[in-house]
């Protein structure tokens, strides 16, 4: 890809897969004490130094470092540990720091004696991963968790690698003889509306952290503390519910706020700009703002590219914007080659996505595309509410026409030079618009959806070697969920054809670049069979595989292979 910056230099892949990062989705990476006299926090090392075992379902937990703050010094402090450390939680007292410790065959809770320093792994607790920080302080010196029963290893430890490592040792036993390698499943004896879904066995503990003992849960059955957070946990677990939003009278230009303590009047910012990923403390009633960590320095000096909304009134009279991610030092009297970034159901707000930011440390940082010159569009592609049937592919080509008719109109986009690109259920979508439109010069799809007839059916390869393995068969549900059908396919067979690229593969005619890993819950047959078909038609297409990898790219040498295709790719039509 041809750089376009006149001066400074671009950001490459290689600064991304060397970004440090704050994920937050095992919990919150930051946490004041109760009297506000001291703070932890956790940094996840680069995806360069992720271990194996940093599947995407982690978050970073595997490479995540801890360190405490005296707030009345600022003095920072690493804690050493063998373990990657996240989610910290501060006892009442403030002696004790709780923390998720990390390896590669378990997630245990940990805990630290802040006075001391030393460290305690609490036996026979392996943590139970639920997207909230699963541990919970309900008394002085008890602390509560929720873990797998038995002691296992919790589902999402090796999630996207379990599947493979079964498959060996299951080929194994070809090699020993007289033994069988035959596996057998068993229909459920009752017919159920729907195949249900994997769910995570978990039960709940408590431990004396002071006298080093596990208490019977019975004897704290009443604690309101306790109650509280089972009530809490079992509620994300079930439904996802997301944390409320923080609220602090402070504000810092460029800040996102992190953490607060009322009481003291301070709160904790994470800055991130061209100087790198700064920790800002603010303290009101010193009227103090203190920088307490920095990294991510080898960003300086780096141009991003920049954001213009373009504001529009869909057809249902609602306010909406397409989002544009424009080159740096882009001459806005010349319109750019553009990108359109697609995902049905995601609409921009008022906040910008990680993916327009130099920071994201993911394979979806779309800076990189404009570093090389091409302008990123972000439609708005709000889904209808409720559970009505779609046809999706016909409501988000729609959408799309309108905001490519906007972004063109603008002066700012080449009409002639458009792609299309997008993950997942978006890079169902970018195979769909070639098949609808004949808006872009090419495509490229990112575990995408070709054909929902055969995934509707699918197993799930994470879970092929486990039993029972019904469990591996829920694409069914989320096939009907996701894509807003009526029922099976033999139910409503004309709207999964018509949703369905595969079948409508004969009007693609732009060249489409297929990217898919054999560990993926989508499985790599669905890029197979587009591969074919197009290949069958003697169209333009390419099948980029990755293995061992899952839905999201976690090695960073797969993610920096994976730019250098997508920039031939673009560059090359």
């Amino acid at each position: 890809m041809t750089n376009s910056l006149t001066d400074g230099r671009g950001l490459t892949v290689q600064d991304v897969v060397g970004l440090y990062s704050f994920h937050e989705t095992h919990g919150s990476c930051f946490a004041f004490s109760s009297d506000g006299t001291k703070l932890a926090f956790c940094v996840q090392r680069p995806l360069v130094d992720a271990p194996h075992y940093a599947d995407m379902f982690l978050a970073g937990i595997a490479r995540s470092e801890l360190y405490t703050v005296e707030l009345v010094t600022l003095n920072v402090c690493k804690v050493e540990a063998k373990e990657d450390c996240f989610a910290p939680a501060w006892s009442p007292c403030g002696n004790y720091l709780a923390f998720g410790a990390a390896t590669a065959d378990a997630i245990q809770l940990g805990v630290m004696d802040i006075r001391t320093r030393e460290q305690l792994k609490i036996p026979r607790c392996s943590l139970q991963l639920s997207g909230m920080r699963s541990f919970e302080w309900i008394g002085e010196g008890l602390l509560a968790s929720v873990v797998v029963p038995g002691g296992e290893r919790p589902w999402l430890l090796g999630a996207d690698s379990q599947g493979s490592r079964k498959a060996v040792a299951a080929w194994q036993s070809l090699d020993v003889p007289g033994q069988t390698t035959s596996s057998t499943l068993e229909s459920p004896v009752q017919k159920a509306s729907a195949v249900p879904t994997a769910s995570a066995p978990h039960e709940f503990a408590v431990y004396d952290v002071q006298n080093k003992v596990g208490c019977p849960l019975s004897d704290h059955e009443a604690n309101p503390i306790l109650i509280q957070f089972r009530s809490r946990f079992d509620a994300f677990h079930q439904a996802g519910l997301e944390r409320g939003a923080l609220v602090s009278s402070q504000t810092l230009p460029n800040g996102e706020l992190v953490a607060v303590h009322e009481e003291s009047g301070q709160a904790l910012f994470l800055v991130e700009d061209g100087f790198g990923s700064r920790l800002v403390l603010c303290n009101e009633v010193k009227a103090t703002q203190d920088e307490i960590f920095r990294t991510n320095t080898h960003l300086q000096g780096i141009q991003p590219g920049t954001i213009r909304d373009l504001e529009y009134v869909d057809e249902e009279g609602k306010p909406r914007r397409v989002r544009l991610l424009l080159p740096p030092n882009h001459d806005e009297t010349k319109p750019a080659p553009a990108v359109l970034w697609v995902y049905p159901g995601a609409a921009p707000g008022r906040k910008v996505r990680g993916f327009h930011k130099l920071h994201d440390p993911s394979q979806f940082n779309l800076q990189l595309l404009t570093t090389c010159g091409y302008a990123v569009i972000e439609a708005a592609l709000p889904l209808p509410k409720g559970e009505e049937p779609l046809d999706m592919a016909a409501l988000v080509a729609a959408k799309v026409r309108q905001a490519i008719d906007i972004s063109v109109n603008s002066g700012l986009v080449d009409s002639k030079r458009l792609h299309v690109m997008g993950h997942s259920l978006g890079g169902w979508a970018a195979m769909s618009l070639l098949t609808t439109t004949d808006l872009f010069k090419s495509g490229i799809a990112l575990a995408g959806i070709s054909n929902l007839i055969s995934y509707h059916g699918s197993c799930d390869p994470r879970m092929r070697y486990d039993s029972p393995a019904i469990d591996g068969f829920a694409m069914a549900e989320m096939c009907e969920r996701v894509f807003r059908m009526s029922g099976p396919p033999w139910t409503d067979t004309e709207r999964y054809v018509r949703n369905s690229p595969i079948f409508s593969v004969e009007r693609m005619n732009a060249p489409l670049l297929i990217v898919q890993g054999d560990q993926d819950y989508v499985p790599i047959s669905q890029g197979e069979e587009m591969f074919s078909a197009l290949s069958r038609l003697g169209r333009k297409a390419r099948f980029v595989r990755y293995w061992g990898e899952g839905h999201v790219l976690g090695k960073a040498a797969n993610i920096e292979d994976l730019w250098k295709n997508i920039g031939e790719w673009l560059d090359e039509h």
